[in-house]
């Protein structure tokens, strides 16, 4: 395997990490600048399913806060 382990290492620590819509996206990003250039590691793919779950559940809260928000506002 020819890639750099440190930043392959960094690339799922800042997926792991991120929560926010913005952190999610950039950690997508970086995500796929990888496999775009190191197709063959099939072991870091993963690391998109764990983006998708986290970028459902900040949605989930985004809406939520939203109805809260509107609940307060009609009471």
């Amino acid at each position: 395997m020819n890639w750099d382990n440190v930043e392959r290492e960094r690339i799922i620590e800042q997926a792991l990490s991120a929560f926010t819509p913005s952190e999610i996206r950039q950690a997508t990003q970086e995500l796929q600048k990888w496999t775009r250039a190191y197709p063959q590691d099939f072991g870091i793919v993963d690391t998109f399913e764990v983006l998708s779950h986290k970028q459902d559940f900040a949605k989930e809260q985004d809406q939520r806060a939203r109805e809260e928000v509107r609940a307060s506002d009609m009471a």
